[in-house]
Parts: structure tokens; C-alpha cells; sequence
């Protein structure tokens, strides 16, 4: 007498199902950061930029 196993397709759609919600939710947290973090660098930036120009101004400048 042989028994007959269950079929693999099962399995593996079970295990495509999991690696979408992974998937998913990657991207959930993704878009929850870049909320937070895209604002935050626009707010900045100006700032960041017209420091990093003086410094860089002051660096290059010439010696007397």
C-alpha cells in the first residue's frame, strides 16, 4: 500500500505568499522613513549647503 504525499505546489505558493509580505511590508517601513527623513533633509539643506560654501570658500582662499 503506498501512501501519496501532498502535492508541492501547495508548498511553494505558501512560500511565494510569504516573500510578498515581506516584500510589502519592506516597503511600508521604507515609506514610513522617508516621510519622516525627506522632510527633514529639505528643511535642512539650505542651511547645510550655504555652510558647506563658506568653509569651502575659506579653505580655498588664498594665504597672505
Amino acid at each position: 500500500m503506498k501512501l501519496s504525499a501532498a502535492p508541492p505546489s501547495g508548498r511553494r505558493e505558501r512560500l511565494r505568499d510569504q516573500r510578498g509580505t515581506v516584500y510589502v511590508e519592506y516597503l511600508i517601513v521604507l515609506i514610513s522613513i522617508g516621510l519622516v527623513v525627506f522632510p527633514a533633509l529639505a528643511a535642512l539643506g539650505p542651511n547645510v549647503i550655504r555652510n558647506y560654501t563658506h568653509t569651502r570658500a575659506q579653505l580655498l582662499k588664498m594665504s597672505p
